[in-house]
């Protein structure tokens, strides 16, 4: 009877930490008095969209082509980005119950299997999928591509933010007077803001998807060496 008790309530723990948990430990942020609220979601909810492909304002030919040739990689990075951590996010729910689970055992309130057994039928199947997804990944892979990114997206800053620099320098643009110069130079700055936002949002990706794979990393490391333990 004492260790029945001793389960509900290392579950009720479990269930109150899955009310206020964010979906990893670094991408989230205190939203006051032990409560926290998702960034990520907050994030994936106001991110811009990486499927409306970024257009230069500018009508001034030479120079749009060279502001798009700054865009097009960027959004290639975006998209990749986003679907890290859109893919890692979708196991947010499986993620919350792992890490309440093992912080519970950790605490002694009661083994893992014990835990795990008074999961309803839909969280033991979050915890599987999500178990089956850490160990399933190659992470070596997903890192060697983040650091891929990380002269690319510097160098995008460079670049966007010498837009208006670059386009005053073009002999087509210098041409320009009047009007059609204000016009034209306004055109590039609303430009290099979106690109700017575009940049931004995929640096907060690439942040986003590094912490949760290395939250995710640690939990493949844990399964297979309980997998390794379990062999014995």
């Amino acid at each position: 009877m004492k260790n029945s008790n001793k389960i509900i309530s290392a579950l009720a723990i479990a269930g109150l930490s899955l009310s206020i948990v964010g979906c990893a430990s670094s991408p989230k942020a205190k939203a006051g008095k032990g409560n926290d609220k998702d960034v990520v979601q907050e994030w994936r909810d106001s991110r811009t969209d990486a499927n409306a492909a970024f257009a230069s304002q500018c009508t001034v030919g030479t120079v749009a082509t060279a502001i798009n040739a700054i865009g097009a990689p960027l959004q290639i990075m975006q998209r990749q980005a986003y679907d890290k951590v859109d893919e890692a996010y979708g196991n947010a729910k499986g993620r919350k119950i792992w890490t309440a689970i093992d912080n519970d055992a950790k605490n002694g309130a009661a083994t893992k299997a014990e835990l795990y057994a008074g999961l309803t039928p839909e969280d033991k199947a979050a915890y599987d999928a999500y178990q089956k997804y850490c160990v399933d990944q190659d992470f070596g892979a997903r890192e060697s591509m983040i650091k891929a990114m990380l002269p690319k997206l510097a160098q995008a800053g460079v670049e966007i933010g010498g837009l208006v620099a670059m386009a005053k320098k073009n002999p087509d643009f210098a041409k320009l007077g009047g009007i059609a110069l204000l016009t034209q130079t306004k055109n590039v700055g609303k430009d290099a803001d979106a690109l700017k936002k575009i940049l931004d949002d995929t640096t907060k990706a690439k942040d986003f998807w590094a912490s949760l794979d290395a939250e995710d990393k640690r939990v493949q490391e844990l399964t297979r060496e309980m997998e390794a333990e379990a062999a014995k």
